[in-house]
């Protein structure tokens, strides 16, 4: 058994290869702990959805009407930032959008280890984010954020 200690409430979503969260430093009191069992048996994708159906669903937010109306204004944002047609398409594609749009909509931060891109040819998490006020910072930094420490039993 691993535990996770933290001083902020933590959402998380997950896109290969990287890791999107959302923290809300206003929440104090929780403790997030992970077992072998919960995430270290699943094997296949069948069972990963089982699990995310089951035990994994408190790992998920559901969308509500601030998540809609922050999602529109995402999707503003990024389609009028001058980007080539392909970009906007394949962040608006991914799981990356709805990140953002969860954060903006409930004051979280998001986390990734994607960094800002210069270019008109890839839509990043970083960019969005500063162009729409979210924090965003790379995992080292939430952990420092947080007050994150790892107990190895």
């Amino acid at each position: 058994m691993c535990s996770f200690e933290r001083t902020g409430s933590i959402t998380v979503s997950t896109t290969a290869p990287r890791f999107g969260i959302g923290l809300d430093p206003t929440d104090r009191r929780a403790a997030w702990e992970v077992s072998s069992r919960s995430l270290g048996e699943i094997q296949y994708p069948i069972e990963l959805k089982q699990w995310a159906r089951g035990d994994g669903r408190q790992l998920f937010r559901r969308v509500d009407a601030d998540v809609m109306t922050a999602a529109k204004e995402v999707s503003r944002w990024v389609h009028g930032e001058g980007y080539l047609p392909r970009a906007p398409a394949s962040f608006m594609s991914k799981a990356d959008y709805w990140i953002v749009a969860h954060a903006l909509a409930h004051g979280c931060a998001v986390m990734t280890h994607e960094v800002a891109a210069q270019t008109v040819k890839k839509v990043t998490f970083p960019n969005v984010c500063r162009g729409l006020g979210v924090p965003c910072m790379d995992p080292w930094t939430m952990l420092r954020t947080i007050g994150a420490r790892f107990i190895l039993d």
